[in-house]
């Protein structure tokens, strides 16, 4: 009794008066009219800025109970950026996130600390784990102009259903929440709630219209969201995200060397894109960017598939052919790519001779033209035109592919280097790895007069056994 009444006062002097800086705080039942307990935790600069984003956290089973001990997965990420309010359901079996009553008494606990918080209330985000994931979509349901953005993981939207697909209790028409950005998360390999629960509530939401994002790890089970709560990329997209505004979406760039996330963007919004400079010695070129419907996510949860809702709507390039472009986003995630195009390639020389060879490439004009010379000399002269001895113009090739073949005349017995160079008004690139080889070298006189002589006594030889014959 002496350790229940110590640990009350501990609580009631950590909630008493206003919330200090790092400080997670319990609160029990009753302490304010609040007829379940729950967990509030700010960041450790609270006090510097009145404006911070939050995270409505619901838990999963066996987080029920009346002590208010239920949190996410430890992370600084949320208890550096976000302040944290995590309601507990009561604890018995029936009180559980499906129940209106203890979804009033969240929504309770939401309004009663948004009142006294130093928080954004257009920046909410709802989240929450196995039963807590499904609690996020129907405390979402219930109360759709809370949310700025929603994350369910390892749930589904209905009823449990022994962990299959749903079969009640979700809307025959989601589009009134179409206003809210939803992101999925849940683990292939998951028993508890199959990954068919989430993919139906992905097929169900997008065909009415929500923008989803769902996120499949490959070799999780029932336990992801400690990935995702330690994943900077979702807060990123969560506190993109505005209530009562446009949605953000993702925007990722391949520019060649790698995809990265560029960030979230509202549809109409222009954005300035470069790609890396092609590497000319190597044959490469850039020919223009491209856009297609998509989404990058990564975490330390391994290997998964992240799809997200289809659009006709891609987004535009004010110029998709330079290398630096504005590209202004359409209305869903979009995954913008620099393509890049091997165009001259040099090859092995062929039909070595004393006096020539047979030197080729490999072209490939496709929706360009080009004009080729071919250098050769007996030093390497790499990608500059002076270095080498010689060269010759080869021809010009307009929106073909080419194998080209050109015979050089050269002394006997020397070491040679050569490679092909294509050009025309914007373009200057060479075909890659400098290829080389030697001529044959030309027999001496002694080695001459040494073969002919040879060949008159196999000659005299013949005719002698022939004569023996007879």
């Amino acid at each position: 009794m002496k350790r229940e009444l110590l640990g009350i006062l501990a609580v009631v002097m950590l909630s008493a008066g206003s919330i200090s800086a790092n400080v997670e705080t319990v609160h029990l039942p009753g302490e304010w009219g609040n007829s379940n307990a729950y967990t509030v935790s700010v960041p450790n600069n609270y006090d510097s800025r009145n404006d911070w984003p939050v995270f409505l956290y619901f838990h999963g089973h066996g987080g029920q109970g009346t002590n208010g001990n239920n949190r996410p997965p430890a992370s600084s990420l949320w208890k550096e950026q976000v302040v944290m309010i995590a309601p507990q359901a009561g604890p018995t079996t029936s009180e559980n996130w499906w129940q209106a009553a203890q979804l009033q008494a969240a929504k309770a606990i939401f309004d009663y600390e948004m009142s006294r918080l130093n928080v954004d209330s257009d920046r909410v985000l709802i989240a929450g784990q196995s039963m807590g994931g499904y609690g996020s979509y129907e405390f979402t349901e219930r109360y759709p102009d809370v949310p700025s953005a929603v994350a369910p993981i390892s749930g589904g939207w209905g009823n449990y259903n022994n962990g299959n697909p749903a079969t009640a209790n979700y809307p025959a028409d989601m589009s009134p929440w179409d206003h809210i950005p939803y992101w999925i998360f849940h683990g292939q390999n998951d028993t508890t709630v199959r990954p068919s629960c989430a993919q139906q509530a992905f097929n169900q939401m997008t065909a009415d219209g929500i923008h989803t994002k769902y996120t499949l790890y490959h070799n999780q089970t029932h336990h992801p969201r400690g990935h995702v709560y330690s994943s900077q990329t979702f807060y990123d997209w969560a506190f993109s995200q505005e209530r009562g505004t446009p949605h953000n979406y993702e925007m990722s760039v391949n520019d060649g060397s790698g995809v990265s996330i560029i960030g979230f963007f509202e549809s109409g919004t222009g954005h300035s894109i470069t790609g890396r400079s092609p590497d000319s010695a190597d044959g490469e070129v850039f020919r223009g960017w491209t856009a297609s419907n998509g989404v990058i996510y990564q975490d330390t949860g391994g290997p998964k598939t992240a799809i997200t809702s289809p659009t006709n709507n891609t987004g535009s390039f004010a110029d998709a052919n330079a290398l630096t472009a504005t590209f202004t986003m359409g209305d869903g995630d979009v995954i913008v790519t620099a393509n890049y195009l091997i165009a001259l390639a040099n090859q092995p020389v062929s039909d070595i001779s004393a006096d020539s060879a047979m030197v080729n490439a490999d072209l490939d004009a496709t929706g360009s033209n080009f004009n080729m010379t071919v250098y050769w000399g007996t030093a390497d002269g790499g990608t500059d035109p002076d270095a080498w001895d010689d060269n010759e113009f080869v021809g010009s090739w307009t929106d073909t592919t080419e194998s080209l073949s050109h015979q050089l005349s050269l002394l006997p017995g020397t070491d040679y280097y050569y490679s092909f160079r294509a050009t025309n008004g914007s373009e200057d690139i060479w075909g890659g790895t400098i290829a080389s080889f030697a001529t044959v070298s030309e027999p001496s006189t002694l080695t001459l007069l040494t073969l002919g002589l040879t060949g008159l006594l196999r000659r005299r030889r013949r005719n002698l056994d022939r004569n023996f014959l007879f």
